[in-house]
């Protein structure tokens, strides 16, 4: 048996939010750069970034005075943290049930009804993380409207958040000038798709950046590279690697990088749905690292109603928690439960030039 406070305690809805909620709902985006995610406290994040060093000690000669060397130096990045707060009334025939703590059976029906709600309540909330991560690897930025729904482009946004992603690594890569690293669409059977990717290594080694290892590209991707004359010869004579290339969402080590292909679509903001990763689009990166920053960002949730007799004790039934949470709330006028759920997190990137995303297949 539960007491009502007992069953709508934030830190027990706030669990159970994450467990129900990330039971039937996983994205690959999510669960690969979000793996080594941290805990922040407070709306904005900030945090330096130091790039490896590439210039040598200068020689001296012995006996003369040590040369003075300057220090290095880091540079200083702020972001603010993405959140999302959101409420749906449950029905009045939940708060009877839950209040009745002389009756389990009642009871865990409630609670059942509860879960069932904050299973299909918080799984929206849980694709709008996977959006917001999605349209920062593929476009480096995220455009929002008035009412909060993530766009598909600038057109019509409110406001926009910017990750700092160099023009040179977008579109086709003229990352210095001198020209586009992508010259041919991949869906050419004559493209150079592995030359490409050597070049965009190059490229990265040049701006010392971290070495790019991991390929996200659309299911339909994978016609190209079966079709494609360069792989063909690649591959000849390895029947391993053939069966790579026509099976699965996952290959490993082909041609020194990890290929995940995934083709994941959601209900966009003009009523259509839309790949996570465009057809004519890919994400490249290196391993997850100091690079990218994932943080989960604190909110301070309350359960109690009604006056307490001192500010210490008001504060002491405030519970912080980070990332996604959920709440019930019993207000009145009427009666009824009030299911509050929302997220805190911030996808940054330490380091915006480690990250390439090209438009492949183009005109």
């Amino acid at each position: 048996m539960y007491t009502l406070d007992e069953v709508l305690h934030p830190r027990v809805m706030t669990e159970t939010y994450v467990e129900e909620a990330g039971k039937y709902f996983h994205h690959p985006l999510v669960e690969f750069y979000g793996r080594q995610s941290r805990d922040y406290t407070g709306d904005r994040f900030e945090f330096a970034y130091r790039e490896a060093m590439k210039e040598p000690a200068p020689a001296n000669f012995r006996g003369q005075p040590a040369r003075v060397l300057q220090p290095t130096s880091a540079a200083e990045r702020r972001v603010y943290m993405l959140h999302a707060f959101n409420e749906v009334n449950l029905s009045t025939e939940s708060l009877r049930m839950v209040r009745r703590p002389d009756d389990q059976t009642l009871q865990e029906q409630g609670r059942e009804e509860i879960h069932r709600q904050m299973e299909d309540f918080g799984d929206r909330h849980l694709i709008f993380r996977a959006v917001c991560l999605a349209k920062t690897l593929v476009d480096g930025e995220i455009h929002f409207n008035n009412e909060g729904q993530v766009l598909e482009s600038s057109s019509g946004a409110s406001y926009t958040v910017d990750f700092g992603v160099p023009d040179g690594h977008k579109g086709q890569l003229d990352f210095n000038g001198s020209g586009d690293l992508i010259g041919t669409r991949w869906s050419s059977t004559s493209a150079k798709i592995l030359d490409d990717l050597d070049d965009i290594r190059i490229a990265a080694e040049e701006e010392n950046a971290e070495e790019p290892k991991h390929i996200w590209l659309h299911h339909s991707a994978k016609r190209w590279l079966r079709d494609n004359t360069q792989l063909q010869q690649y591959v000849q004579g390895s029947p391993e690697k053939i069966d790579q290339v026509l099976r699965g969402s996952f290959i490993e080590d082909l041609n020194g990088w990890t290929w995940h292909f995934y083709s994941g679509r959601y209900a966009a903001a003009d009523g259509t749905t839309k790949p996570y990763i465009p057809v004519d689009r890919a994400i490249i990166t290196p391993d997850v690292g100091p690079w990218l920053r994932a943080v989960n960002g604190s909110e301070m949730i309350t359960g109690f109603e009604g006056l307490r007799s001192t500010i210490d004790e008001a504060l002491g039934e405030i519970t912080e928690v980070f990332g996604d949470f959920a709440y019930v709330k019993l207000v009145d006028n009427p009666t009824k439960l009030v299911l509050r759920m929302g997220t805190n997190f911030v996808y940054a990137f330490a380091n915006p030039k480690a990250v390439w995303m090209p438009t492949v297949d183009f005109t």
